[in-house]
């Protein structure tokens, strides 16, 4: 049986490395940001933000749009034993099995599962999120395997907006880089 991750949770994952960007990376802690169930239910699929705990990137970056910076009271709280950063300009959507999260089933290590974020800073990384896929696109950093057919991540905005909520979606184009492309959808 496969554990059930949900959004907003930190997990145990090997995220791929920029250089091997669809291949598993060596293990860390990533941040669910979305599950994708429905898309394909015999292989599901989660949106796996990325995690530091490096104080040179974390300075580096501090301040950036898109990364989001928790200090160790902060990180405590969620589940983290130190200051950390997630970056929501660096995704990859990853197949829910043991290759990129090794721990999925193993019940005696909650499968994996380190923490949560409260809903304030899974709103604010979401806002975050659709702000840049919609202004910045080219800003967004996408690793993870091929899948089969596109995918939608379900992200809704705090308050739905004149518009409604978006999810966030493949869309079955492929950048020079070789990544997905991710867009909108009502």
């Amino acid at each position: 049986m496969t554990a059930r991750y949900y959004e907003g949770q930190f997990v145990t994952c090997n995220f791929p490395y920029k250089e091997a960007p669809t291949q598993p990376g060596q293990r860390r802690i990533g941040y669910i940001h979305s599950v994708d169930r429905k898309t394909n239910p015999e292989s599901p699929t989660a949106l796996v933000l990325y995690t530091t705990t490096s104080d040179n990137w974390m300075r580096q970056n501090e301040g950036r749009e898109g990364y989001f910076q928790f200090d160790e009271v902060q990180a405590r709280r969620m589940g983290q034993d130190r200051e950390f950063m997630i970056e929501a300009v660096r995704v990859a959507r990853l197949p829910l099995n043991q290759t990129f999260f090794p721990e999925i089933n193993n019940r005696s290590n909650r499968a994996g599962v380190v923490g949560a974020a409260p809903k304030a800073v899974q709103q604010e990384i979401t806002s975050t999120l659709i702000d840049i896929v919609r202004n910045r696109p080219h800003t967004i950093d996408r690793s993870g395997p091929p899948l089969s057919k596109p995918t939608v991540a379900t992200v809704k905005t705090a308050a739905p907006t004149a518009t409604g909520p978006r999810s966030v979606v493949e869309t079955g184009r492929t950048a020079p880089s070789g990544r997905p492309v991710l867009g909108l959808k009502k």
